[in-house]
């Protein structure tokens, strides 16, 4: 027998070593595959104005999924290698020479490597017209990209996965070449000491834990910016800690407890979990570090996407809108009609004139670098019937609006300035000025001013006297989120840079419905690709956790045999192994999530400063639950598939 062949048998001896293994890889490749189909589509740049951003988008993940898996396979190669310590041992007093055990392992990694591309790649040209038909739905193509076959990204998939199982190949002979034949022999023979702690490691990795947590949720976005990686850092060196000596100190403790013969069950559980804790706390740190990553990030890219249409009305509060000298707004406005008329879109036309004027800088933010600002004065009804607000401003009220310099007092609060503004030649004194941070009633552009609000008499006053103003016209519609009021907008913008430069200049239009189809575009193809590289991340953690599972299944198998002796039936015995590989697989996943919660704190004050105000926390936590319930329904399914799988071995050999 040839090493290739003893190679594929023992692959196929140990398939239940393997199968979750080479089943992550086989996903990791086929996502691959697809990645590159669609970044290498000739179809793409030709049906879609922001390809080159999709490719970018693309090829980041692409790069991401193949470090990632690097790193996955060096890390379970290398934990694969030293459970089968003995079984090398054995070949090699069968007079197997350190060069053929090498050959050995570089030969199994070839052939799982062979199998994960092969498969890989056919599940791939398989199920890519479905992956291209629902890229085409995201991006809202008119025609669908078809089904493409390309060598290039066959062979660049082989390359780069080739590449990658070949290097860890090599990476991992150190766990044989470099271990004698007598440690090889007796590996798993070594006896295992009683579990230690510290006390001090394991109360410093609470304390660790608990700070990133703080400081995460520190009402304070500018430090949040500065201790992001520091509160990784801590967080993931507390994570550690908690798993390998917090963990031991609390199982310690339970085992000290005083106990009866009813409950001896209840001791050997504990015992035996303590070695587990002991043997598995590296991966259970990674996996809760991975676990918590992975819901952060998706959680942030579905929060994106959830509020979508509340950042878009933030910014741009008008789906059409024309400003600029009103003699030259006649001829746009006439044809953004006809257009709306054309696509069928009803809209509902408003026009008000804004006074230009300016207002005292200093009096509202000290440290300003300039005395007075332009500003646009509009009446207060134009805000009310817009933002629905029924606070009525007084005669010597007003409310000033997108002005970023200072925070967000509201209209109650006792945090208001005063000014006298000129209008035409005329002042007038305001007592009180309002100020909100961030929110405007004028669509955002590059010349938008800050905009003051008085009530409607006054307004009227100081219109009289103005010699300086700009009209704003703008269009409602109940249809703006749809494609035909998206078309609408692309058509009124290309008409309007048919007109004459002057004209031109004189006149800003701005639209939500092709701002909100860009949006949803781009974030519903980042939650599609997050989802796809997450799904491996989370894919690669269940197969670690399988993986140090069935490691372990020679040890369990003499713990379980024990279990007979003392008397405990099988329905017993069940309930205690999985009440072990329980809490397993669960402290890592309900660690990360609290992980994630922190996080997700820290991005809901960065959220409340930049766009979703008030309601930031509410919705940011809202979105990670829904991500975070959603997972541990998928890692729930797969704990029990997986624990009946390795039930189902154990029980054979023992019943056997």
């Amino acid at each position: 027998m040839n090493i290739s062949s003893l190679a594929y048998k023992r692959i196929r001896n140990n398939l239940n070593h393997y199968i979750q293994y080479l089943g992550s890889m086989v996903f990791t490749v086929m996502v691959f595959f697809l990645y590159l189909t669609l970044v290498n589509h000739p179809q793409l740049a030709t049906n879609f104005q922001m390809a080159s951003k999709v490719k970018i988008a693309i090829n980041a993940s692409a790069i991401i999924i193949a470090v990632f898996t690097f790193v996955f396979l060096l890390f379970a190669s290398s934990a694969f290698l030293r459970s089968r310590k003995k079984e090398f041992g054995i070949l090699s007093l069968l007079g197997m020479s350190k060069g053929q055990l090498a050959k050995l392992v570089v030969a199994e990694s070839v052939i799982v490597g062979i199998l994960a591309l092969s498969i890989g790649i056919g599940l791939g040209i398989l199920l890519q017209k479905l992956f291209l038909m629902t890229v085409s739905a995201i991006l809202k193509l008119d025609s669908p990209l078809g089904f493409y076959l390309s060598l290039q990204t066959i062979y660049t998939t082989i390359f780069i996965f080739g590449t990658i199982f070949f290097v860890v190949a090599i990476f991992s002979l150190r766990e044989v070449v470099l271990t004698s034949v007598v440690n090889l022999i007796k590996a798993s023979k070594k006896p295992k000491g009683l579990p230690k702690y510290s006390i001090f490691k394991a109360a410093f990795g609470v304390f660790l834990i608990v700070s990133g947590y703080i400081l995460a949720l520190l009402p304070f976005p500018n430090l949040i910016l500065l201790l992001v990686v520091p509160v990784i850092v801590i967080t993931c060196i507390g994570t550690f800690l908690v798993m390998k000596e917090t963990s031991l100190a609390i199982l310690t403790t339970l085992r000290k407890k005083p106990f009866n013969l009813t409950k001896i069950d209840r001791l050997l559980n504990i015992s035996q979990l303590s070695y587990k804790m002991k043997d598995n706390y590296r991966t259970m740190t990674l996996v809760a570090i991975l676990v918590a990553v992975i819901l952060t990030a998706l959680s942030t890219i579905y929060t994106v996407y959830q509020v979508i249409e509340k950042r878009i009305l933030d910014d741009y509060p008008h789906h059409y809108e024309l400003s600029g000298e009103k003699p030259y707004l006649t001829i746009p406005g006439f044809w953004l009609e006809t257009i709306l008329a054309d696509e069928g879109i009803e809209a509902q036309k408003t026009e008000v004139t804004g006074l230009i004027t300016d207002i005292d800088v200093k009096a509202i933010f000290t440290s300003a670098n300039i005395d007075r600002t332009r500003v646009v004065v509009l009446p207060y009804s134009c805000y009310q019937m817009t933002k629905d607000r029924h606070y009525e401003l007084k005669d010597n009220e007003a409310l000033l609006l997108n002005y970023y310099y200072y925070n967000k007092p509201d209209l109650k609060s006792a945090s208001y300035i005063s000014d006298t503004i000129i209008i035409g030649e005329q002042e007038f004194f305001l007592e009180k000025i309002f100020k909100k941070d961030g929110e405007t009633l004028l669509n955002k552009s590059p010349n938008i001013y800050p905009q003051l609000f008085v009530n409607d008499k006054l307004y009227g006053e100081m219109k009289t006297v103005a010699r300086e103003t700009r009209t704003y016209v703008f269009w409602q519609t109940e249809k703006w989120k749809t494609p035909l009021a998206a078309n609408a907008a692309r058509k009124i913008v290309a008409k309007l840079d048919s007109l004459s430069s002057k004209c031109a200049s004189s006149v800003i239009i701005t639209t939500s419905p092709e701002k909100y189809e860009e949006s949803r575009i781009t974030s519903g193809l980042g939650l599609f690709i997050g989802f796809f590289v997450t799904l491996i991340f989370f894919a690669a953690c269940c197969s670690l956790l399988y993986f140090r599972l069935f490691m372990d299944l020679d040890e369990d198998r003499k713990y379980y045999k024990r279990l007979i002796e003392l008397g405990v039936p099988p329905n017993q015995m069940y309930i205690s192994i999985m009440k072990q590989v329980l809490v397993i697989f669960m402290i890592p996943y309900l660690l990360a999530i609290l992980h994630t919660f922190f996080a997700l704190g820290a991005l809901s004050t960065l959220a409340a400063e930049q766009a979703l105000r008030s309601r930031a926390r509410e919705i940011v936590l809202s979105q990670g639950s829904v991500i975070a319930v959603l997972y541990f329904l998928l890692y729930s399914l797969y704990f029990f598939g997986a624990f009946n799988v390795y039930w189902r071995k154990l029980n054979k050999k023992q019943t056997n």
